[in-house]
C-alpha cells in the first residue's frame, strides 16, 4: 500500500495503548493501533485544550477515514478506536488531505476518494464535538468530475463560512476553490477555478484574512513534469469569489526553481497575513537554499521580493523550512534542515528575522544539531509559546530508522531553554509523518505514525510549555473579579477560564479607617475550587457590611499549598441616603467594564437601563425591588463598539440619566 503527496510515494502503518496523556516517553498515548495500518494523521485543537486527531485506516482491508476527539486530559471521546467518518471507496494511493477546527469546536475534514465512479474527487465533512455529522453522512461533494483532483485544504473565514481548495490535475494543473455555509450548502454555483497563463497552478494553501476574505497561496509551474520551474503566487478571494489581486494574483517568488516535491509551509501571522517558508535553488548554484517571507492582508511584502535567506553559509544545502511568528515582537522564526554539498553530514538550525526580514542570529543561524554524519531528521515543527520558540523533530541514526521524537525551546536571544533536547518519544521502532499544534495554554500536542507493533498505528503526546510530558499544565486563569452592593450587602463575583489543582479561594478583606488608612488584610471566608477544569467556572461570596470603605482580594490556593493573589476590588457602604441619586460611572471613559453606583432613600422598584446614542436599549442592568441604601452594578461593554452610551435609573417615580464613554 502507498500514500502519495501528488505523485510522491510514502509508506505508512500502526499499535494499541491506554487513554489519557501518558508521561512515559517509551509508551506515549495510543490514539489507535488496531488491525491493519493507520497513518497520515492530522491534528487540530479545540478551545479549552482538547483536540481532534484523524487518520486513514485500513482495518477493514481498504482505506477509510477515522476521527478521534481527546478531551484536555487525553481521554478518548469517540470510543477506543475512533469514529468512522467515511468508508466510501478509496484509492490505494492516498494523496494529502486536511483537517481544521472551527470557532464552534467542530472538526472540518477535507479528503478525496473514488466513490464517484472511480474518479478521485474532493469531499468535506463537518463533525461536531459529540460526533454528529453536521453535513450529512456523506459530507459535501465539492466537484463531481472525471478529472483527477487532489490535496484538498480547508479554512473558516471570519463570517463563519468555510473554504476548501484543491488541485485539479489537468494539463496544466488548476486550483479549485469552493465556499460552504455552516449548514453544508455550497454557496457558489460551481467551484472557482484558478488557471494560469501558461502556468500550472498547484499545491494550494488557504488562510482567513480581513473583510471575510481568504488568502489563497499556490505554486505556478512551467516546464516538464520531471524538471519543472516553480514560482510562488498568492491571491485574495472576496466572499463573492472576486479575485481581488487580479486574474493570476501576485508573485512573492518570481525567480522559479522552488523545490517542486515538497509543500511550501504557510501559517497565519495572527494579523490577517501570513509567514511562508520554502526552499529551492534560486541562485542556480546546484544547492538548495531556504527562504522565508511575510505577506500582509493588503499584499505588501515585509521581506524582500523572493524572500530572505535563512543562511549565507557556502557549499551548504538548507531545506525543509518551517516557520512560526511571534505577534508580540513581529519576529519570524525559521527551523530548517542542512546538509553539506556531498550530503554526507546533516544538521538542523534555527533563525530569527526582524520585521524587515533581517537575520538576527548571525548570517548562519543557531545550530539545533550541528552537521554530523550518520544522523537523519524528519518532520520539523515549530510553535511560539510565550517568549520562546518550541521546536520538535524526528531523529534517526546510522541504520536509517527514525526512532526518536525530540523537543527543545529557544529564547529570544537564541539560547536553548533546556541543556539537552527533551525526549518526547523513544522506542526502537520507526516514526513517520509527525503533525502538531499549540494550544491556548502553550502546550504542544503531537501525533505521528509509529511501527511499534506488527501494523502501524497512531500515537500522540502532550508536551507542556515547561517541557514536561503528560497531563496538561492548565493555570487557574481568573477572568473577572467584581463587587456589587445592594443596601448593606456586598456580593463578590469572580470567574475562571481554566483551573489546575485549584483547592479553592480564601476571601480576604481590609477596612479603611476614618483617616482612610488601610488596615491589614484579614481572612473572612473560603470558597471551594473545582480542582482541574478546562471550562469556565463562576464563584460568589456575600456579606453584610456596616458603613465604611472596604477592599477585597482572593487568595487562590493549590492542593500543593502554593498560592497567588488577585488584584483588590473596593466597596463603599454608606448609611441610608437622604436623596434618590444616580452617580457617575467609574471609570469613565471605560474599556470594557465600568461600575455604576446609585442611592435609594426608601425601598423601591429600581429599573436601570443602558441606551446607545440613537436611543436603542442596549442592556437592562437592574429590574427588581431594592432596599433603601447604596447600590452598585457592573456594566460590561466588551461586545459593543466605542461611543457614547446613557444609563437611566428609574425608581419611586423619579428618573436620572448619566453619560458614559466607551473608548476602545
Amino acid at each position: 500500500m502507498k500514500y502519495i503527496f501528488l505523485l510522491v510515494f510514502v509508506l505508512f502503518a500502526y499499535t494499541p495503548v491506554s487513554a489519557q496523556w501518558i508521561s512515559n516517553n517509551q509508551i506515549n498515548t495510543t490514539v489507535c493501533d488496531t488491525t491493519g495500518e493507520q497513518g497520515l494523521s492530522k491534528i487540530a485543537g479545540i478551545p479549552g485544550g482538547g483536540c481532534y486527531i484523524s487518520w486513514f485506516d485500513a482495518r477493514s482491508g481498504s482505506y477509510a477515514v477515522y476521527l478521534q476527539r481527546l478531551d484536555p486530559l487525553g481521554n478518548k471521546m469517540f470510543g477506543n478506536n475512533g469514529l468512522l467518518v467515511s468508508g466510501n471507496a478509496q484509492s490505494t494511493s492516498l494523496v494529502d488531505w486536511d483537517m481544521k477546527t472551527d470557532a464552534a469546536g467542530n472538526a472540518i475534514i477535507a479528503f478525496t476518494d473514488v466513490r464517484n465512479g472511480g474518479n478521485l474527487n474532493p469531499f468535506a465533512y463537518l463533525i461536531s464535538p459529540s460526533g454528529q455529522f453536521l453535513w450529512g453522512a456523506n459530507g459535501v461533494d465539492l466537484n463531481q468530475t472525471t478529472e483527477y483532483q487532489a490535496n484538498p485544504v480547508v479554512t473558516q473565514a471570519g463570517d463563519g463560512n468555510y473554504y476548501v481548495a484543491w488541485i485539479i490535475a489537468t494539463s496544466p494543473n488548476k486550483v479549485g476553490l469552493h465556499k460552504i455555509s455552516s449548514n453544508g450548502t455550497k454557496l457558489w454555483p460551481a467551484p472557482l477555478v484558478l488557471t494560469g497563463s501558461g502556468e500550472g497552478f498547484s499545491r494550494p494553501v488557504v488562510l482567513p484574512t480581513d473583510s471575510n476574505c481568504v488568502l489563497l497561496f499556490h505554486t505556478g509551474q512551467t516546464g516538464t513534469s520531471w524538471a519543472p520551474n516553480v514560482k510562488l503566487r498568492v491571491n485574495k478571494i472576496a466572499p463573492d469569489g472576486t479575485l481581488k489581486w487580479g486574474q493570476y494574483g501576485m508573485y512573492y517568488q518570481d525567480l522559479g526553481k522552488v523545490n517542486p516535491y515538497t509543500t511550501v509551509k504557510i501559517v497565519s501571522d495572527g494579523n490577517n497575513g501570513a509567514v511562508i517558508g520554502w526552499y529551492g535553488d534560486q541562485d542556480s548554484d546546484n544547492l538548495q537554499e531556504a527562504y522565508v517571507q511575510r505577506i500582509s492582508s493588503t499584499g505588501s511584502m515585509y521581506f524582500p521580493m523572493n524572500g530572505a535567506a535563512v543562511s549565507t553559509t557556502a557549499e551548504i544545502t538548507s531545506a525543509n523550512t518551517v516557520v512560526a511568528f511571534n505577534p508580540a515582537t513581529n519576529e519570524t522564526y525559521a527551523f530548517y534542515y542542512q546538509t553539506n554539498s556531498g550530503q554526507t553530514t546533516a544538521g538542523m538550525f534555527i533563525q530569527k528575522f526582524n520585521q524587515s526580514g533581517v537575520r538576527q542570529w548571525t548570517d548562519d543561524g543557531v545550530a539545533v544539531a550541528p552537521l554530523v554524519s550518520l544522523v537523519s531528521y524528519l518532520n520539523q515543527q515549530i510553535h511560539f509559546a510565550g517568549d520562546k520558540a518550541m521546536i520538535f523533530w524526528i531523529e534517526g541514526g546510522s541504520g536509517g530508522v527514525n526512532t526518536k521524537v525530540l523537543c527543545n525551546g529557544y529564547t529570544p536571544q537564541g539560547t536553548t531553554v533546556w541543556s539537552s533536547p527533551i525526549v518526547v518519544s523513544e522506542t526502537s521502532q520507526e516514526k513517520l509523518h509527525m503533525v502538531s499544534y499549540i494550544d491556548e495554554f502553550k502546550g504542544t500536542k503531537l501525533s505521528w505514525t509509529d511501527t511499534r507493533t506488527s501494523d502501524r498505528g497512531i500515537y500522540a503526546q502532550n508536551v507542556n510549555k515547561d517541557g514536561t510530558l503528560g497531563s496538561p499544565v492548565v493555570p487557574v486563569e481568573l477572568t473577572s473579579f467584581t463587587s456589587s452592593l445592594s443596601g448593606k450587602t456586598v456580593q463578590l463575583n469572580w470567574a475562571t477560564a481554566t483551573e489546575t489543582n485549584n483547592k479553592g479561594f480564601e476571601v480576604e478583606r481590609r477596612i479603611k479607617n476614618e483617616e482612610l488608612k488601610i488596615n491589614n488584610w484579614e481572612f473572612i471566608g473560603f470558597v471551594k475550587g473545582n480542582g482541574t477544569l478546562t471550562t469556565p467556572s463562576k464563584y460568589s461570596y456575600t456579606e453584610v457590611l456596616s458603613p465604611g470603605v472596604y477592599q477585597y482580594r482572593l487568595k487562590q490556593i493549590d492542593f500543593n499549598g502554593s498560592y497567588t493573589y488577585s488584584a483588590p476590588v473596593e466597596v463603599e457602604a454608606l448609611g441610608v441616603p437622604s436623596d434618590f441619586t444616580l452617580l457617575q460611572n467609574y471609570p469613565n471613559p471605560f474599556n470594557p467594564e465600568t461600575k455604576i453606583n446609585y442611592q435609594l432613600p426608601v425601598n423601591s422598584k429600581a429599573l436601570l437601563k443602558v441606551y446607545d446614542i440613537m436611543g436603542n436599549e442596549i442592556a437592562v442592568l437592574v429590574n427588581e425591588e431594592k432596599p433603601a441604601g447604596s447600590h452598585s452594578v457592573n456594566f460590561n461593554a466588551s461586545q459593543l463598539p466605542s461611543g457614547m452610551y446613557f444609563a437611566k435609573l428609574t425608581a419611586n417615580g423619579k428618573s436620572s440619566v448619566i453619560k458614559m464613554s466607551l473608548l476602545k
